[in-house]
Parts: structure tokens; sequence; C-alpha cells
């Protein structure tokens, strides 16, 4: 019987063959240079100079943090513009993960999801046209788009929205992109990020131009 530690025929053949490593390191640092002319793009964008950012979401600048084992497999990820302060956050986060997908997630938590959530009430169909899915995990930190995480946007019955705006504490609205769209990718996330807090500040704006009913 072999021992737990003792290589299998397909593990000798990775364990001897350091070119892997070579590429494996080389692709992810592709990604990394992805992500930052991806925050270059949006830094760009005219929503970037416009949109009523809390706190200091520009000021922190971006991150792009790396890693080896979300669910076992590598990752990069991008969070700009972006603000965690306790329970009150606003981040935009891209996300490259090894042998899966990218993603693009708006988490909106704490007092900032409260300040928002007017506008996002207003936002279903234009959310569902835009093919995004909401979070309905009780964790924001969960990235995968398996059934117990995320829900397509527009399955959701329009009587249920609200419920679901109200009812969380944060709220985490994302997309996801095959890995066969890499040289996509910027063009993907500058749109999805312009139309997303374009809209977002617009609906908003709406719905305080809407004066108080007079008792």
């Amino acid at each position: 019987m072999a021992r737990a530690f003792e290589l299998n025929s397909n593990e000798w053949e990775l364990v001897t063959d350091a070119s892997i490593i070579y590429r494996k390191n080389s692709i992810v640092e592709k990604a990394i240079g992805l992500m930052g002319e991806i925050q270059r793009a949006m830094e760009g964008q005219a929503i970037t100079k416009d949109f009523p950012f809390p706190g200091k979401c520009l000021q922190y600048g971006a991150k792009i943090s790396r890693g080896e084992r979300y669910l076992a497999l590598p990752y990069v990820i991008l969070d700009y513009p972006r603000l965690f302060k306790g329970e009150a956050i606003f981040a935009f986060r891209t996300m490259f993960w090894w042998g899966q997908y990218f993603s693009i997630t708006l988490l909106l938590a704490g007092e900032i999801k409260d300040r928002f959530t007017p506008g996002l009430l207003n936002m279903q169909q234009f959310l569902a046209d835009e093919g995004f899915y909401i979070c309905i995990h009780e964790s924001p930190w969960h990235h995968h788009f398996e059934s117990s995480n995320y829900r397509k946007i527009s399955e959701v019955p329009a009587e249920a929205w609200g419920e679901l705006i109200m009812a969380s504490r944060f709220i985490k609205l994302a997309q996801p992109y095959g890995l066969g769209d890499w040289g996509k990718m910027l063009d993907f996330t500058v749109h999805a990020y312009a139309a997303l807090l374009t809209r977002l500040d617009d609906s908003q704006r709406i719905i305080e131009s809407v004066p108080d009913p007079v008792e």
C-alpha cells in the first residue's frame, strides 16, 4: 500500500518539471500587469472624478494583492477604488482566479450601504440587463459563483428585490467573465465600472431630488 506522502506517476511528472512553475509565475505576473492597466484606465474615467465616493476611497489608491490558495487555487486581486473602515466598506474589486474566471464586484457595507440603498432599490432592471449577480451569502468574503453565494439578478422577482437590498448589512454586485476574455478584460472592466457607478449616481440623485411629502 502506498504511503500518503508517496507521489503517483502524474505527480512525479510535475515535480520534475520546473518549467511548469516558471510558466505559472509568468502568467501571474502578467495578471498583475493587467490589473495595473485596468486601474489606470478606471482612474481616467469621468465617473472617477464625478462620483461622490465616501471617505478617502481615491486617496487610498489602488491595491493589487496575490495569493496561492483561494479554494486551493492562485489569484490576483485589484481593489480600486477602495475604503475599508470597520464595517463601512466601499470597494470595487477585479479578480483573476486561476483555472476559473475573472470577476468584478462592487461591495458596499455598513453605513455606506445604507447611504446608497435608495439608489440601489431603483436599479434592478438595469443590473439585470447588464448581467449582474447579487451575493446572497451571509459573508461578503466568498468569491465563487455557486448558487450558495450568488444569484442572477434577472432571476430575482421584482417584489423580492427591495427585501433583498434592505435585509443585509452589505450589498455585493458581481459579474463573471471567462478566462478566454483575458485580452478583453480591460475594456469589459472599465465598461462595467463606469456604467455601474454612473447609474448608481444618477439613481441616487433622482431619489434625493424628490421633495418630501407635505403633511
